[in-house]
């Protein structure tokens, strides 16, 4: 669900692409996650430092799509 919601960011723009980040991150990478996906702390740091700087374009969340991405493809 992480990878796709990334991947559906590119169709997105404006507000849309901005409250769909916001969304990604609370629901999959934020503390307090509701569906948390596993990515180490260097890549959350990362993330947490591009949004708070303000970056808000659909490869914000790149480093925890190459975790996810390797992880997946080690499982298969």
């Amino acid at each position: 669900a992480f990878y796709l919601a990334c991947r559906q960011l590119a169709e997105k723009s404006g507000s849309s692409l901005s409250s769909s980040i916001d969304r990604i991150y609370e629901t999959y990478l934020s503390r307090h996650a509701t569906d948390p996906v596993n990515i180490d702390n260097a890549a959350r740091k990362e993330i947490e430092a591009a949004l708070k700087n303000g970056q808000k374009d659909c490869k914000v969340f790149s480093p925890a799509e190459t975790q996810v991405n390797f992880t997946f493809f080690k499982l298969s």
